[in-house]
C-alpha cells in the first residue's frame, strides 16, 4: 500500500541499527493480561514508522525488540523514513501495531507478537515474515448468521473487511476453533456455512475480501444486477485504492480501477449497502467525485473528470483472484 513519497528519510544516526543483532527500546511494563486489551490513541500528520511504533508501546507499557532480520528491513528499506500521516483512535495495541505495519506496507515482511526479550521481559517481538499470516483467532459461534461470523472474526483479529455475500448472508453457522489462522478460521466458517465454492475468500493488502467466485466474463446486465448487492464494508485508515478494489473483487466480476484512488486513504464503515453506492461513497469519502459504470461487461470505477475519456485513463480489466 503506498505511502505518502514527499517526505524526510531516517537519519544517518538510525543507520548504526544495521550494525546490531538486535534493536531494542525499553519501556515500562505491566501485566501480560493488561497489554492485550491496553488502548491506544495516536494522532500524526507526519510521522516515521519507529516513531509511531515507540508511541504506541509507550501507551501500551511495553517494550519491543527487533530481530535482526527485521531490524535489517526496518534500517534499509526507504520507507521507515518516510513521514506519513497516522490516525489511530482507542484501538487496542495489537491492532494498533498491525495497522502501522499495514501503512507502512510492511505486511507482507515483518510481523510480530507478544513474548519475552533477550534478558526475559516481557515485550512485542518482531521478525521476518507475513503479518497477515501470523494472526490468530479462537471463537466459538453457536448458530450466528454468515455475516456476523465473519464480522466477528475481522474484529477480533483487528483487519478491515470487505463482505458480499449474496443468497448465503444469513446462513446460520456454528463452529468452534480454539487457534487458527484468519485464513483458516475465514474458510472454516464458509465451509461450515456451505458457502464454499460459491464465495471464495481472498485478501488485498491484509484486508479480508469475501466475494462471488469468478467464472467468466459477465454482460452489463450481471454486472448492473450485482451493483444492487448489499455489501458489508469496514476500513479504518485503508488506502482507498485498496478499499474500492476489495469491494469491487467481492463482485466476482471483471473489473477497473482508477489508479488516482491510491493517492487517498479513507475511514468508513457500512452495513448492507448496496455495492454500487459503496464504491462511490467511497470515492466521496477519499474525496474524489467518482462513476461507476458498466461496459462490455466490465464494471470501471474512475474520478468522474476522467469520463469522457475513461478507456485510455484505465488500465487493463482485473479478474478476481482466488486464494
Amino acid at each position: 500500500m503506498p505511502v505518502n513519497k514527499s517526505m524526510s528519510r531516517f537519519g544517518t544516526a538510525s543507520l548504526s541499527l544495521a550494525l546490531t543483532s538486535l534493536f531494542l527500546v525499553g519501556n515500562s511494563v505491566h501485566a501480560q493480561t493488561k497489554h492485550a486489551a491496553s488502548q491506544v490513541t495516536l494522532h500524526a500528520r507526519r510521522i516515521s514508522f519507529l516513531t509511531a511504533l515507540r508511541r504506541i508501546c509507550d501507551q501500551a507499557h511495553m517494550r519491543y525488540q527487533f530481530r535482526s532480520d527485521a531490524a535489517a528491513i526496518v534500517v534499509n528499506d526507504d520507507r521507515s523514513g518516510l513521514n506519513t500521516a497516522v490516525d489511530i483512535d482507542n484501538m487496542p495495541a495489537d491492532h494498533a501495531i498491525y495497522s502501522l505495519l499495514r501503512q507502512f506496507d510492511f505486511l507482507d515482511t515483518i510481523t510480530f507478537d507478544r513474548g519475552t526479550d533477550s534478558i526475559g521481559r516481557k515485550a512485542y517481538l518482531f521478525s521476518r515474515g507475513n503479518a497477515f499470516d501470523s494472526l490468530r483467532v479462537s471463537i466459538d459461534l453457536v448458530d450466528i448468521p454468515l455475516v456476523r461470523a465473519l464480522q466477528r472474526i475481522c474484529d477480533q483479529a483487528g483487519v478491515n473487511y470487505a463482505f458480499d455475500l449474496g443468497r448465503f448472508e444469513q446462513r446460520k453457522v456454528s463452529l468452534s476453533l480454539k487457534v487458527a489462522s484468519i485464513r483458516d478460521g475465514v474458510n472454516a466458517i464458509l465451509e461450515k456455512a456451505q458457502a464454499s465454492p460459491a464465495l471464495e475468500f481472498t485478501s488485498k493488502f491484509g484486508m479480508v475480501v469475501v466475494g462471488h467466485q469468478f467464472a467468466s466474463y459477465g454482460t452489463d446486465e450481471t454486472i448492473r444486477a450485482r451493483l444492487t448487492d448489499p455489501v458489508y464494508l469496514k476500513c479504518r485508515q485503508e488506502n482507498l485504492y485498496v478499499a474500492a478494489w476489495a469491494v469491487a473483487n467481492a463482485t466476482g466480476q471483471a473489473f477497473t480501477l482508477h489508479e488516482e484512488y491510491k493517492k487517498q486513504n479513507v475511514s468508513l464503515t457500512l452495513s448492507k449497502a448496496p455495492l454500487g453506492n459503496a464504491l462511490l461513497s467511497l470515492g466521496a469519502h477519499g474525496h474524489i467525485a467518482s462513476v461507476v459504470k458498466s461496459d462490455g461487461g466490465v464494471l470501471t470505477i474512475l474520478p468522474q473528470h476522467l469520463k469522457g475519456n475513461w478507456i485510455s485513463n484505465c488500465p487493463p480489466a482485473y479478474i478476481p483472484e482466488k486464494q
